[in-house]
């Protein structure tokens, strides 16, 4: 993409791509077929391990940060957990549904299946109104990503993930 181009997107794309880096190319909306939450959410993960992203590690250092906190307080309540974080940035699943990214957390357990609980993640420049559906997709502005709050954003990720653990 020319730098002519990237100076079109909206800053929002351009805060988004911050945070997540990109899934996929964007594609012109009127192309674009429509496909379910979770049809997209598989697409998603396919797209991004033919990428080879790795989503143990994204190199993207608010993300880094983010998964540091989740870990630190999971550990804090000896809850051992596995920790993925897709990017949808561009994709369907963006398009579509409005979800930037999502984290997958599951109990580390021997011999046994992951069940994975997932948080989905709209990152925004604008407070807005989300669907509240059967996979509510969380807002999340650039104050959830200071260094002040990044613990904040980590407990209501932990909170909304494992209730039962992290009741007050």
């Amino acid at each position: 993409m020319s730098a002519k181009d990237k100076s079109r997107m909206p800053s929002g794309y351009r805060f988004e791509q911050k945070i997540f880096g990109i899934c996929s190319g964007v594609m012109p909306y009127y192309k674009i077929k429509y496909a379910t939450f979770e049809e997209c959410l598989n697409e998603a993960i396919n797209v991004s391990r033919s990428r080879k992203w790795n989503p143990h590690d994204s190199k993207q250092p608010l993300l880094e940060k983010l998964r540091k906190a989740i870990k630190t307080q999971c550990d804090e309540r000896h809850l051992k957990v596995s920790i993925e974080i897709w990017r949808t940035v561009g994709s369907r699943f963006d398009i579509l549904h409005g979800v930037d990214g999502f984290i997958r957390i599951a109990k580390k357990q021997k011999n046994k299946k992951q069940d994975w609980k997932y948080f989905y993640i709209d990152v925004s420049l604008r407070d807005k109104e989300v669907d509240d559906h059967a996979n509510p997709v969380h807002v999340l502005n650039p104050e959830h990503f200071e260094q002040e709050c990044i613990d904040d954003t980590a407990s209501v990720i932990c909170k909304s993930t494992f209730p039962e653990v992290f009741e007050e």
